[in-house]
């Protein structure tokens, strides 16, 4: 979020729509109009076009390589594919009241997809933001939360008896994606667990854990990452004690094993690495670092359809920017793409004028694109540059990112920065609590 607010100088005369979630902020702004376009109906957008598979090739691309058929393994040998087949997405009705601008909102935690998270005002320099408060979402069972939410979503409605033995993928030892699958595949044990035994007290839906305790692991999540920390080591603590807790297995491997097995060509792609065995032969998941893979579309399917919903009950004719955080960019390049597919397919003839913006947070313009334009092609994109978001790059006088006079760079992640810190500073003297 803060790398948002000081990439977004070179917007001019913006008012800001932010999409908050646990891990970091995406942005909706309305840009200065060059031609105006008539708002769309709510009732051009209704949440059955979720549900419409056919209509989009990109899934049907995923699909068509994953199958229905739960023991399919014929496309990685020994590895699984997601069965997005088996996918329950209930038939969600939203009203207009669920797209309205609130001063504040109930900050009680929202089960997706039954309601769409709220959107609230506050004023930032002058300026109008909206915040689109994805950080009160949660997933049912597993309680995921924020920008996961939309990335799990698919993963998280697999039924328990539908859903791989176990599920493998790879990343840092804090990584917010880690604590979610560990989440997701505990949640699915514990639905197995309490399947006609309703009465036991770990099948209580009315506790109030932000991730509800470990069960038997008949599901198992394995995640590769690289030696840990000597001090994280003998003091667990944050997404890698939390994930541990819920049941996960990590296999820790040197820096040399790690990047030959996930970096290079290896690295971000749907398949697993060459060579490295399904720990359940014939049922077991890979999911690239992130959740980078094709399915994340269902839930930013949903997204989108509450991005359109919302501005077409609120846009007065004015154009709309979504402007998204990225690391992998992975939940920009299929919003990008599901909000213009729905666009194309909506019965009405008028069409919101809305564009996505991605602001790269880990690597430059150049790695934000070729993720996004790697997971478009593998999703089924054609590979035209207009699949994919704008990349909004730093002001032009930032002095963050001019650290070297030949070489223009952003901000390193995750390392310390004073300009950060003050616009932390600056922003919570706003009301707004950022990552």
């Amino acid at each position: 979020m803060t790398h948002l607010s000081l990439h977004t100088r070179r917007l001019a005369s913006v008012v800001m729509l932010l999409l908050s979630s646990a891990k970091a902020f995406s942005v909706l702004t309305t840009r200065h109009c060059h031609r105006r376009r008539a708002p769309r109906s709510l009732r051009s957008f209704t949440s059955t076009s979720l549900h419409d598979r056919n209509s989009n090739p990109g899934e049907r691309e995923v699909e068509k390589s994953s199958g229905n058929d739960p023991g399919n393994t014929s496309q990685f040998g020994g590895w699984r594919t997601v069965p997005l087949g088996k996918v329950v997405s209930p038939q969600t009705r939203y009203s207009k009241d669920d797209f309205s601008v609130l001063r504040k909102v109930d900050l009680r935690p929202i089960t997706s997809p039954y309601k769409p998270s709220p959107v609230e005002v506050v004023t930032v320099r002058g300026r109008e933001v909206y915040i689109k408060r994805d950080d009160l979402l949660r997933l049912e069972g597993s309680n995921v939360s924020g920008n996961k939410a939309r990335k799990m979503f698919a993963l998280n409605q697999i039924p328990a008896k539908d859903f791989p033995k176990c599920i493998v993928s790879y990343g840092g030892c804090q990584s917010n994606a880690m604590l979610a699958l560990a989440a997701v595949v505990q949640s699915k044990n514990r639905e197995l667990m309490c399947q006609g035994n309703e009465d036991d007290q770990f099948c209580d839906d009315r506790q109030e854990e932000e991730y509800p305790p470990q069960a038997p692991q008949e599901k198992r999540f394995v995640y590769y990452c690289k030696k840990l920390p000597r001090f994280l080591r003998k003091n667990p603590s944050g997404n890698y004690f939390r994930a541990k807790a819920l049941g996960m297995e990590m296999v820790e491997v040197t820096n040399d094993e790690y990047r030959d097995l996930f970096g290079g060509d290896s690295g971000g792609k749907p398949d697993a690495p060459v060579g490295l065995k399904p720990p359940v032969d014939g049922d077991s998941v890979w999911i690239p670092q992130g959740g980078a893979s094709g399915f994340v579309v269902p839930g930013c399917r949903l997204l989108a359809s509450e991005i359109l919903l919302f501005w077409a009950a609120n846009s007065k004719g004015r154009p709309l920017s979504v402007l998204v955080p990225g690391g992998t960019c992975s939940t920009a390049v299929i919003l990008h793409r599901e909000i213009r597919r729905m666009q194309a397919s909506s019965e009405s003839g008028d069409q919101l004028d809305i564009q996505v913006v991605v602001i790269p947070c880990v690597g430059d313009e150049g790695y934000a694109e070729r993720q996004m334009m790697a997971l478009n092609m593998e999703t089924g994109g054609v590979g035209d540059k207009d699949e994919i978001p704008f990349v909004l790059k730093p002001a032009p006088d930032a002095t963050f990112y001019l650290e070297d006079k030949n070489e223009q760079r952003y901000f390193r992640f995750g390392e310390p920065d004073s300009e950060i810190l003050h616009t932390f500073r600056e922003m919570e003297d706003y009301g707004v609590k950022v990552d």
